[in-house]
């Protein structure tokens, strides 16, 4: 059964709020879902100038509000049991930004990290995520 309606495709369709790839993947799933990620790749294949990851999306757009897991079926493509994905009647969740660390920063962090290894291997971590938290932002889309 969906759970979305016309009126929140087209509040985010025109909001913008999605990146092209995660909208593109959104519109599939409203128009065609629910879907596996193999469909989902099959139907948007090359709109994008080949790259064809659009199931790569599904999970963002979970953790934005917007798409949810279904059931496992067989997929239509690679006849594996597979979740299927549909949307969902929410707006997109805000998006919490990390600050973009400048490089005293990134340096400092690995000045506590050394330190805090060689004094305590087991505290070690505290400052490997933080210094993870910073790198996941540098690579983020």
């Amino acid at each position: 059964m969906r759970q979305t309606s016309i009126a929140v495709f087209h509040e985010i369709q025109e909001s913008g709020a999605l990146s092209r790839m995660r909208w593109l993947t959104y519109e599939c799933l409203y128009a065609h879902g629910p879907l596996t990620g193999s469909e989902v790749d099959e139907r948007l294949k090359g709109l994008t100038g080949g790259r064809d990851n659009y199931h790569k999306r599904l999970s963002e757009l979970e953790r934005l509000g917007v798409a949810i897991r279904g059931q496992t079926r067989p997929c239509r493509i690679t006849g594996r049991e597979c979740e299927e994905w549909d949307v969902t009647d929410q707006l997109p969740k805000p998006v919490t930004v990390v600050p973009k660390p400048s490089t005293a920063d990134l340096v400092q962090a690995l000045k506590e990290m050394r330190a805090a290894y060689v004094a305590h291997p087991r505290k070690f971590s505290e400052s490997f995520v933080k210094l993870g938290k910073w790198l996941a932002f540098l690579v983020e889309e």
